[in-house]
């Protein structure tokens, strides 16, 4: 066994015992009986809320090299209480996928993307995952010629002409866009807001091409934005997620010092 593996076990050892510590008998509907040396659930509690034995938990908490599959540790996880943050962490240290994020942001995170976006110096906006614009700081409105509740950003991006001549490297940048979407529509089979957009987007050719060659390219493209009075200028794009939630994004352009 590599340093490696080996360290991730005990990590995975250290994080099923600590989230074992913090639940309680009565938290999941067991009486509390018998002495207990150390506070929250036994193994043995943790093995018939997961349906699993005894024993098999008891390998899997003391990391030993077992097959686990996606429905066990999910229900591992349920029988801890994991919410989403370390259901997926839980994942991870088991070397598996971990389930796609389904949290939603509150209305109070929103407006928190919105002020950054509001006051943000140079093109910025806020965007669901099916990429409709739900706000526009003045800069990204003046030089993007985007408008809330009018098209999603990648229909205007692939469909409008206006955006060919605005993005100095726009095939780079179309590129990443149909490879991301493309994992997206991977971990996401059954989303009929993504089929829908992307029936859309493939009124473009260019798209149409790309879509049907499966590309998931995920290199960073830098954005170029074709100033109309101060020729091309260049820009790092950002994207700020909130921590926990999937269904938004700030998107922001900042222009590189250095013009590079």
């Amino acid at each position: 066994m590599t340093s490696a593996l080996a360290g991730k076990r005990q990590q995975l050892s250290d994080f099923l015992r600590s989230r074992r510590a913090r639940v309680k008998p009565a938290d999941v509907g067991l009486p509390e009986y018998g002495r207990r040396n150390t506070p929250g659930l036994r193994r043995e509690e943790v093995s018939v809320l997961a349906g699993v034995s005894a024993s098999w938990y008891t390998w899997l908490e003391q990391g030993r090299d077992i097959r686990v599959s996606p429905a066990i540790l999910d229900a591992i996880a349920s029988a801890l209480r994991l919410d989403a943050i370390d259901r997926a962490h839980l994942y991870n240290l088991a070397d598996m996928n971990p389930p796609a994020s389904t949290a939603a942001s509150s209305s109070t995170e929103r407006s928190l993307l919105v002020r950054f976006a509001r006051d943000f110096p140079s093109p910025a906006f806020v965007v669901d995952k099916g990429w409709n614009v739900l706000y526009v700081n003045d800069s990204a409105s003046t030089i993007l010629h985007l408008r809330e509740g009018y098209r999603t950003f990648l229909e205007c991006f692939f469909l409008e002409e206006y955006y060919r001549t605005l993005f100095v490297n726009w095939a780079e940048m179309a590129e990443c866009f149909v490879g991301s979407l493309r994992v997206r529509a991977g971990a996401t089979t059954d989303d009929e807001n993504l089929k829908d957009l992307v029936a859309s987007l493939s009124s473009n050719s260019f798209f149409a091409t790309l879509w049907q060659e499966h590309s998931t390219a995920h290199r960073k493209a830098r954005k170029v934005v074709l100033l109309r009075n101060d020729g091309p200028q260049t820009f790092d794009a950002a994207a700020l997620d909130l921590s926990g939630c999937d269904d938004l994004q700030l998107i922001s352009y900042i222009p590189r010092e250095d013009d590079a």
